[in-house]
Order: structure tokens, then C-alpha cells, then sequence
């Protein structure tokens, strides 16, 4: 069997490439989050396309389509609406991505930050009241701090799991040791946790190359716990897979728990198509 599959192809030391895909990409996002018994789903759709800005960076822009599923039905409460409000202002967001595939930044935010001028305008066209201006002075906070808007992206969940460092050198064994921080719920802090990232030699029938990584919490970089040591419990599991010509993520699942009680868990789904026409691009500086 494996010799009728094709190998992927590495460059020095086994290091799988980043490459620019010409064309932009169309996605479907599921979200879930569970607590016990309960899950509540967050579904849309997002179009993604790259940029070279130079030898040891890129970047990727991201739009989000403007209609937002929460539990399979639009928002319907004044509190999913202003939410779902806010977030439109940030796309079409371009992010800096290094050529591990991390995230690193926002290449827009002067423009984002007028669109939030704009909708907040907009927003109190519809709603008044004193818990209104309190609701926009919380989000002040983040359109007018560039890096705080960068901590806000980096909690996205779909952010979180498309922008893992997958271009690296795998080594002969075609495994390496990494550290992935996701957000979860509303926690302010990111969980951690050791992963073994293993990527498979060949690419499959459907010309996908897959990746999966599965491990465990470990403490925070700060933490005064030994580093990387793991802590109470948990687990991390994500395969990924990546179109073959330009290594281009195609789908991903992965689904982690911050305890071994699994009471509450996150999992996000995307999987990819090709689309011809992008919307108009963000304005970069």
C-alpha cells in the first residue's frame, strides 16, 4: 500500500515548509463548548488567504462571514447581538504570522480601529441606556491597545487552532516535543499543554498530510512549578490535515479539557474548501 503513496516532501532537517496558497480558502467553523450536559455551539464560516511580507513573515487574512450561529439559530438576545455587533468590527483582519505558522500580531489595526468608531455609532442608534455606555467603554479598552486587541484574536478559538506552529523540522523520527496555549471559556489565562506532534510520512489518498497532536497540561512558562511539568490532569488531541501542494490547512478537529473530569471540555471543527472571490482586503500599513 505505501508504495503506491506519495511522501511528503520536507525541506532541510525534515522541516515541513510554509508556502503562499494563490488562492483563498473557504471555511466552515464549528465550535463546542460542553459543561456537563450542556453544549452550546458556535457555528460560521471564514475565507482566508496569504501574503508573503518577507522572507521570515507573512501574512494571512482572515474574514468572517457576518452571520453567526449560536445553537443553530441566529442571535436573538440584545447581549448575542451587541456580541455578535463587535466582533464583525474586527474583520477583514489581517494577521502577522511567523514562519512557524504561530500568530504573532495585527497588520490592521488603525482600520479596525475606525470600523469600531463607525459601529459604535451604529450601535447606539439602536440601544440606549447607561449599561450601553458601560458595555462600550469595556470594549474601548481593547479597540484602542493594540496589544490588547492581539491578547483578544490570540482567544479566538478558531484563531487559537488554525495558528499552531506546524512548519517545523520533524526530525527523522517525524515527531517532535511543542507547547500549545488555548483559550477556554471565559478563563482569562490560557491553558498549557505538552504535546507529542507527529506528522505522517505520507500523504493520503485524498493528497491531505496529516498531523496529530496529543498530550497533557503542563504548567505555565511562569509558573514556580517545574516547567513543562504536568499538572492535574487533562488531555490535548488534535489531527490536522494540510492540502499537499501548498500545506495549506484543508480541516482540523481537536477537542481538550482542563481536568481529568472532563466536566468541561472545547472542541472546534473546521474543514476547507476553495472559493474564487475574496472580499475586498483589509488596508495594510
Amino acid at each position: 500500500m505505501e508504495e503506491n503513496l506519495q511522501q511528503v516532501v520536507f525541506s532541510y532537517n525534515y522541516r515541513l515548509p510554509i508556502k503562499i496558497n494563490p488562492g483563498p480558502v473557504s471555511y466552515k467553523v464549528l465550535v463546542a463548548l460542553f459543561n456537563g450536559d450542556k453544549v452550546d455551539t458556535i457555528k460560521y464560516e471564514v475565507r482566508m488567504r496569504w501574503i508573503a511580507k518577507d522572507n521570515i513573515s507573512y501574512i494571512a487574512i482572515v474574514d468572517r462571514s457576518e452571520k453567526v450561529y449560536i445553537n443553530n439559530s441566529e442571535p436573538d438576545l440584545v447581549s448575542e447581538e451587541l456580541t455578535a455587533m463587535v466582533s464583525a468590527v474586527l474583520y477583514p483582519l489581517a494577521l502577522s504570522v511567523d514562519t512557524t505558522g504561530k500568530c504573532t500580531g495585527i497588520c490592521n489595526f488603525p482600520e479596525i480601529r475606525k470600523r469600531w468608531d463607525a459601529k459604535k455609532q451604529e450601535i447606539r442608534k439602536v440601544y440606549t441606556g447607561a449599561w450601553l455606555e458601560k458595555f462600550l467603554r469595556l470594549n474601548d479598552k481593547a479597540f484602542q491597545d493594540k496589544d490588547a486587541l492581539v491578547r483578544r484574536v490570540q482567544k479566538d478559538l478558531f484563531i487559537s487552532a488554525y495558528f499552531q506552529s506546524f512548519y517545523k523540522s520533524y526530525t527523522e523520527k517525524l515527531m517532535i516535543e511543542n507547547r500549545v496555549a488555548v483559550p477556554f471559556f471565559s478563563d482569562p489565562e490560557k491553558l498549557i499543554y505538552q504535546v507529542n506532534q507527529q506528522i505522517d510520512k505520507y500523504i493520503d489518498e485524498k493528497q491531505l498530510i496529516r498531523i496529530e497532536m496529543k498530550g497533557s497540561r503542563s504548567a505555565p512558562p511562569d509558573s514556580p512549578a517545574t516547567k513543562n511539568k504536568p499538572v492535574a490532569g487533562g488531555f490535548f488531541h488534535g489531527e490536522f490535515y494540510l492540502e499537499s501542494q501548498y500545506n495549506t490547512i484543508q480541516a482540523l478537529k481537536l477537542h481538550y479539557t482542563p481536568d481529568t473530569g472532563q466536566k468541561k471540555k472545547a472542541m472546534v471543527i473546521v474543514t476547507g474548501n476553495p472559493v474564487e472571490k475574496p472580499r475586498k482586503p483589509p488596508e495594510l500599513p
